[in-house]
């Protein structure tokens, strides 16, 4: 999923990371990572959501991203 966001390849990084999540819900970096694919497939809703969930999994990276683009 990370290669495809660093290739910009939004829509399969969301499918690799959705895979991931399906037997591993819990795994805050790859719900971070979804949200970021779906911020710059213009989702902003589906981001925000994807990083509350990270962010009440401790992840400090979504944290961060709450705080700047979901208001």
């Amino acid at each position: 999923g990370v290669l495809f966001l660093e290739r910009k390849q939004y829509s399969k990084a969301l499918g690799d990371f959705s895979e991931v999540l399906s037997t591993d819900a819990r795994n805050a970096m790859v719900r971070y990572n979804l949200g970021v694919a779906y911020k710059f497939l213009g989702d902003d809703k589906s981001a925000c959501n994807e990083w509350k969930r990270a962010a009440r999994d401790g992840d400090t990276s979504a944290q961060e991203a709450l705080k700047k683009f979901c208001k």
